[in-house]
């Protein structure tokens, strides 16, 4: 298609009014400007779309898509924007995270590099929008960033993407969409990763450069721990049936995300972003 856009940047906002414009606006700065951005408003009941709108009204090619009714998780969103994304890339975007500027321009070249369909990073939690920015506005030295490959093995042990920070081919998550059961919320984008790595592609460059802001709260970081570990024992369990070490690797699985989220809190609490 003429003048389609290298990456479709896929942006999904539910009540989201109060910070949807911090994390457009990090797209708007992004130093790769080849991109076009689709949201899907989840049926939001507050002034959302009028921050969209207000947020992206004349800066760049642009839809906001709103569905009718909420679809009760992000999942359905994803793909509704993924299904309408005009580029060969899809950017995944939560309306809550801020990216760096230089995100797609190093996940970009992070993939030319490796010849690969499937790129992250990794992220760096802050409750505050405001004392965020000056480390988000940070350039970068050119002399490189560190990086990982992501196999579907590591993926198996735990899930250590973050859904904000992937860059990948559009035709791989048309391919591998998210699942929109209820018993999945939250797992949905982990089921994914797993399903990419395992049926089309070996592994991932993942750039240890924090280039995603991920914003936390009191409430989310302690959140129900139960039905988080009811969701991944779900996913594990529907994962590894038929495999013939099943069982063991359900309940290897669960005690290493178990071990994981223990770690994750007490590296949240000693934070200082």
């Amino acid at each position: 298609m003429v003048n389609s856009p290298t990456v479709s940047v896929v942006v999904t906002t539910h009540d989201s009014a109060a910070y949807v414009a911090d994390g457009l606006t990090s797209v708007l700065q992004q130093t790769f400007q080849g991109f076009e951005i689709v949201v899907v408003d989840d049926a939001s009941g507050d002034s959302t779309c009028d921050e969209v709108n207000r947020a992206l009204q004349g800066r760049c090619r642009h839809r906001l898509i709103q569905l009718d009714r909420n679809t009760g998780g992000p999942a359905t969103p994803r793909n509704i924007g993924i299904q309408h994304a005009m580029g060969h890339w899809v950017a995944l975007l939560d309306s809550d995270d801020v990216w760096h500027p230089q995100k797609l321009e190093l996940e970009l070249e992070a993939a030319g590099h490796a010849e690969a369909r499937f790129v992250s990073s990794e992220k760096r939690w802050f409750r505050s929008f405001g004392a965020t920015v000056a480390r988000a506005a940070e350039r970068f030295s050119p002399t490189g960033h560190p990086q990982r490959q992501v196999t579907h093995a590591q993926l198996q042990r735990k899930n250590f993407l973050c859904t904000s920070s992937v860059l990948a081919e559009r035709e791989l998550l048309l391919r591998h969409p998210f699942n929109p059961d209820p018993a999945y919320r939250a797992v949905e984008d982990y089921r994914c990763w797993l399903d990419v790595h395992r049926e089309s592609i070996r592994e991932s460059p993942q750039i240890l450069t924090p280039l995603v802001f991920y914003r936390v709260s009191c409430g989310s970081i302690s959140g129900s721990k139960l039905t988080m570990v009811r969701r991944h024992w779900r996913l594990y369990r529907d994962y590894f049936r038929g495999h013939p070490y099943g069982p063991l690797q359900v309940i290897a699985s669960i005690g290493t995300y178990g071990f994981a989220s223990i770690y994750r809190q007490l590296k949240y609490r000693r934070s200082r972003c």
